[in-house]
């Protein structure tokens, strides 16, 4: 990632903006869910489960993707703060499920994840394919999908890494790196 202030190879200058780079796991998530989203709207056939099956891989693969940009943020967050998330246990304890993670992104930001992502009907939705992925997931209930879940999951989905990509460049490219 280019962080803000950090030198142009260039001409030496400190740069104005910051490029993030999504980590390889979103993309191939976003790879996933494309083919997913053709095989939805695909005629069945010998090689697929149909539409129905579908819909189900899209609603665990945008709550996957959801997951991903929060620990991603969070770990980025941590690392401006000068801690080392990846195998630190007592980061690790904190963050056990993902409304933990959520909270220690407000913790260290003063910011909700909802009001970083600053997009209430996004929010509404992901909250809406959540509950029925953890239905889906927890009780095998799969007939209670969403009515907007297909209508709306590439715009959705653009909007997330939209939205995340705005809530780092806030949130961590513009906050200096802590002093040694």
């Amino acid at each position: 990632m280019i962080r803000v202030g950090s030198p142009c190879p260039a001409c030496k200058s400190p740069r104005p903006s910051a490029l993030h780079y999504l980590p390889l796991a979103v993309c191939g998530l976003l790879g996933a869910m494309d083919d997913a989203i053709r095989a939805a709207t695909a005629e069945p056939d010998s090689q697929t489960h149909g539409p129905d099956h579908a819909v189900l891989a899209i609603a665990v693969f945008i709550c996957t993707l959801e997951e991903l940009l929060v620990e991603q943020l969070l770990d980025e967050l941590l690392e401006k703060e000068g801690i080392r998330a990846k195998g630190n246990v007592a980061v690790v304890g904190v963050m056990r499920s993902f409304e933990d993670r959520k909270e220690l992104i407000k913790r260290l930001t003063g910011k909700s994840w909802r009001n970083a992502l600053g997009a209430r009907d996004l929010v509404g939705y992901l909250e809406s394919v959540r509950k029925f992925r953890n239905k889906l997931v927890h009780s095998g209930e799969r007939w209670a999908v969403p009515d907007d879940l297909m209508p709306n999951v590439a715009t959705n989905t653009l909007q997330l890494l939209t939205s995340f990509v705005r809530a780092h460049n806030e949130l961590v490219a513009t906050k200096p790196p802590p002093t040694p």
